[in-house]
């Protein structure tokens, strides 16, 4: 039950849908967000009130550095996977340079819309994606430190360089499916 109380002097009349006249005075004199006056009109109490939600929100615009990355990372990728495929040094079966070949594939899709904004997939492919990405790198690296067979000191400094980078790309798909819902 609504309880209307004017006040005397006072130029707004408090609404409340409350059932006690105690909560009724405890009141703010707006009914969504509006203030009622003395002369208006109570048709109107349930409209809901104007937004402007569209016109605010943010857009992702991709820096230079990005397409920079993007250009220098994919020739050198392509490179590494053709000798990767031709060259027979690594010992690594076919069925695992496929999957190497795809994982990375996925990641230079994620760099692309990531470089030109971009979207690509959906944000839940993305976030599926990161654990696989981490695995895959995880084993791979283990297998590169196991392969070249080095000393202590020597490994180190392998891990040392290359977990940094390893990192930057976990990074980069994180920041894709964070971002991605900014594209216009």
């Amino acid at each position: 039950m609504a309880a209307i109380n004017w006040s005397g002097s006072e130029n707004w009349c408090l609404v409340n849908f409350s059932t006690t006249q105690t909560e009724a005075k405890r009141g703010i004199p707006k009914i969504m967000g509006k203030a009622i006056n003395k002369g208006e009109d109570l048709q109107n109490l349930y409209q809901a009130p104007e937004s402007s939600l569209d016109d605010n929100h943010p857009i992702y615009s991709p820096s230079v550095a990005w397409r920079i990355l993007f250009f220098v990372m994919l020739p050198l990728e392509l490179l590494y996977q053709y000798f990767a495929f031709t060259n027979d040094s690594g010992g690594s079966p076919t069925w695992w340079l496929v999957v190497s070949l795809l994982i990375s594939s996925l990641f230079y899709i994620v760099l692309f819309g990531l470089a030109f904004g971009k979207r690509i997939g959906f944000e839940q492919l993305w976030i599926f994606y990161i654990p696989v990405l981490v695995l895959i790198d995880i084993f791979e690296f283990t297998l590169t430190i196991i392969g070249l067979n080095l000393s202590m000191l020597s490994n180190v400094i392998t891990a040392a360089t290359s977990v940094p980078i390893i990192l930057f790309g976990w990074y980069i798909v994180y920041k894709y499916q964070k971002v991605m819902k900014f594209f216009e």
